[in-house]
């Protein structure tokens, strides 16, 4: 009895040990100009299996990176799991 509560309390530790990694990807939406004309833009970006604060983070880099360009106006991304 005392082994298999040893190796049952070994086994729940490893798995609290281990992050729970998804499959993310970060849905983008946003606004072009190029003088008075104006179109809507969009792009799914696939992040892989990260964690979500991982995952997060990699969204928010998405955006920061289509914020560079100064036409592009609007922007909203979505984190979503796959």
């Amino acid at each position: 009895m005392k082994k298999i509560f040893i190796v049952l309390s070994v086994v729940t530790f490893s798995f609290s040990l281990t992050s729970c990694k998804k499959d993310y990807s970060c849905a983008c939406t946003w606004e072009e100009a190029h003088g008075s004309h104006h179109h809507d833009e969009s792009q799914t970006f696939a992040l892989g299996k990260l964690d979500k604060q991982d995952a997060e983070s990699a969204c928010n880099k998405e955006k920061a990176a289509i914020a560079t360009h100064a036409d592009n106006t609007n922007i909203e991304c979505a984190l979503k799991s796959n």
